[in-house]
């Protein structure tokens, strides 16, 4: 996905999900919903400012649900590396936002939980913001 299209969300949901909970998903994983992503207000592109600030590169991988029409439900930030410089949570809502996965025959069933892994790289946001 383009940089263009990320963004980001300040709240936080907790989660209660018909299927069970994937076995890797930490017990203190943050979870982010629909209702997360009805909240937006922040402008796209998006980069965490004290990521921007440091000039750093990550990758984030998100745990999400996905519902009946294949878009995700829900999701967990299971891996954020490096960690604390913000880039998990708008990595959550751009998947919720965006992602869809097939879900007629042969494909992910409805309840399934599927891993996404994102690459935040600062050079590309860059060139994104300046050709705005």
């Amino acid at each position: 996905m383009a940089i263009t299209n990320m963004l980001f969300l300040a709240a936080v949901a907790t989660v209660s999900s018909e299927s069970p909970l994937p076995s890797d998903i930490p017990p203190d994983a943050v979870f982010y919903t629909q209702e997360d992503v009805k909240r937006s207000r922040y402008p796209e592109p998006y980069y965490p400012p004290e990521a921007m600030a440091a000039k750093v590169d990550a990758e984030v991988v998100v745990d999400c649900e996905v519902n009946t029409n294949g878009r995700l439900k829900h999701c967990a930030v299971v891996i954020e590396n490096p960690p604390g410089m913000g880039f998990g949570k708008p990595t959550a809502i751009l998947f919720l936002k965006h992602a869809k996965v097939k879900t007629e025959t042969g494909s992910i069933p409805p309840g399934t939980w599927k891993k996404f892994r994102f690459l935040w790289r600062y050079q590309d946001y860059q060139q994104a913001a300046h050709t705005r």
